[in-house]
């Protein structure tokens, strides 16, 4: 499987593993009275078409800045007929919206945005009153593996040495309340979420989605992340299926505010 595949399933199987849990807390933060609703970096598109057949009637806009992902999520959009979908190939927050908006999601991108400060008190700009501002996002710190294995604390470190090399910051989870009370949003609500979890989710699935996040980081920086480490990290993976006692968690943070 190619890189552009490995990402493409990725997203999908992040999107499926953590969407009840998700959408329960987007619909108390408002959603389900939303008639406009933003998506800041929706990437290929699949989170965003599966709230629009959700939501057949909410009208839903989504800014990716990368072509081939901006053209990915309009390819979904259109497969499944979603009228109430618009994909916007543009970079936040040069680009203009054709309206304001109820609610805007920021799901598993601003970590990777160097511009993340800028693109929050954008944001804050385009809502109505009232409106949120819910962000998704990763913090590697809470990552964690019970009992210790070296294989998962050497996939972690893996990803954060990429993340080091993007100027990605893997652990804005912590730090969102914080950005988001100094761009002068009020109301702020803090989730933290173990849905990417060896006993919250089907093991077959948690094998899947860390298949794919040691597949990628094997592909990405392939001195680091060896064969041999690759190996031993499915032999971990393994593991995890035969003794459900050994815990695996990636936690994700989901901080809201209000304008």
């Amino acid at each position: 499987m190619d890189i552009s595949s490995l990402v493409d399933y990725m997203l999908k199987m992040q999107v499926d593993t953590a969407w009840q849990t998700q959408v329960a807390i987007l619909d108390d933060l408002g959603l389900s009275h939303a008639n406009h609703v933003l998506d800041i970096g929706t990437g290929n598109g699949y989170f965003l078409c599966k709230l629009a057949k959700h939501y057949p009637n909410k009208q839903f806009t989504g800014i990716e800045m990368a072509v081939d992902l901006a053209n990915t999520a309009n390819k979904y959009a259109h497969a499944n007929n979603l009228s109430n979908v618009d994909i916007i190939h543009a970079q936040c927050p040069s680009c203009a919206l054709p309206m304001t908006y109820d609610m805007a999601i920021a799901r598993l991108c601003l970590y990777n945005a160097s511009n993340r400060c800028d693109i929050i008190s954008w944001v804050r700009d385009q809502l109505n009153p009232g409106g949120q501002f819910a962000i998704m996002d990763v913090n590697d710190d809470n990552a964690y593996s019970y009992p210790h294995h070296d294989a998962f604390s050497k996939l972690i470190h893996a990803i954060n040495l990429i993340a080091n090399d993007n100027n990605w910051d893997r652990c804005i989870g912590k730090k969102l309340p914080s950005l988001l009370i100094q761009a002068g949003y009020k109301d702020i609500r803090l989730h933290i979420q173990t849905g990417y979890s060896s006993f919250e989710m089907d093991i077959d699935s948690f094998y899947n989605l860390l298949y794919g996040y040691a597949s990628i980081t094997r592909k990405v920086i392939p001195d680091a992340f060896t064969e041999a480490d690759y190996k031993n990290f499915m032999a971990f993976l393994d593991e995890l299926k035969n003794n459900p006692a050994q815990i695996c968690v990636f936690p994700s943070y989901l901080v809201s505010g209000r304008k």
